[in-house]
């Protein structure tokens, strides 16, 4: 079984960082295999740069303490407006409905820059 909590119980107080505190409570002795969500309530939103920094301290921290790779992404359709000049696509349902396949192609290749 594994545990999920929300990204807020590991930030900040003003939500521009993770806590390695709390990385190490939760992820490390709490055994959480899951994050959800991404900070959203500071201005200015993360840049991915700072999404690929807190990812890798997540992971690195599961590593510590000898756990699996904690699950916590985005993806183009629900995460992409939560990261500061990320591009976000069409829903996959409406590219495949229009039944252009350069388009879709080209909505990949957008989605996997960021």
């Amino acid at each position: 079984q594994m545990a999920q909590i929300d990204i807020d119980m590991l930030l900040t107080e003003d939500h521009s960082e993770l806590r390695q505190d709390l990385l190490d409570h939760w992820i490390g002795t709490m055994g959480v295999g899951s994050v959800l969500n991404n900070q959203n309530q500071v201005d200015p939103l993360w840049t991915m740069e700072d999404f690929r920094k807190a990812v890798l301290q997540v992971q690195e921290t599961a590593q510590k303490f000898d756990r699996p790779p904690v699950v916590w992404g985005l993806d183009s359709v629900h995460g992409a407006n939560y990261i500061y000049d990320t591009i976000i696509t069409p829903q996959p349902i409406n590219l495949a409905a229009s039944f252009n396949t350069e388009l879709s192609y080209q909505a990949g290749l957008w989605a996997s820059r960021d």
